[in-house]
């Protein structure tokens, strides 16, 4: 920890994305939480009028290939993002007697922009309609 022209302590953090996997176990835990409520009220639904074993069996198996889905496709989109940043997601701080910053640093922020980008432009995509000029 260095003190600055500014007057600010600066550090950093990198952190190794495969060692530490908080973030995709965040956002697996979340995601599973609901489908354990989507589970629950499919199987209110299906035995609102007694209790079948074929039909448990069958919403269960939807389920658990849904949830496989999920995990499968979690763990390549995190892998694409962990190759995109290089393996490892980096911390800038700064910090006075009063505050504390953060922040990434540029080509971090420039990559972090990108993907947000192509996020956006992938969910505003399937909206884009032409609609023929009328004559």
């Amino acid at each position: 920890m260095q003190k600055n022209e500014n007057g600010y302590y600066t550090w950093t953090y990198s952190m190794d994305m495969w060692q530490n996997r908080s973030i995709i176990n965040l956002v697996l835990k979340i995601v599973l939480g609901i489908m354990a409520l989507l589970y629950l009220f499919m199987m209110f639904l299906v035995f609102s009028d007694g209790f079948d074993f074929d039909r448990w069996w069958w919403v269960t198996k939807i389920i658990l290939a849904c949830v496989a889905a999920i995990v499968v496709i979690s763990y390549f989109a995190y892998w694409l993002v962990s190759k995109y940043f290089g393996g490892v997601y980096t911390f800038i701080y700064e910090m006075d007697d009063e505050t504390l910053h953060y922040y990434q640093p540029e080509d971090q922020k420039e990559k972090t922009q990108n993907i947000g980008a192509a996020a956006t432009f992938s969910v505003w995509l399937p909206r884009i309609s032409v609609q023929p000029v009328p004559v």
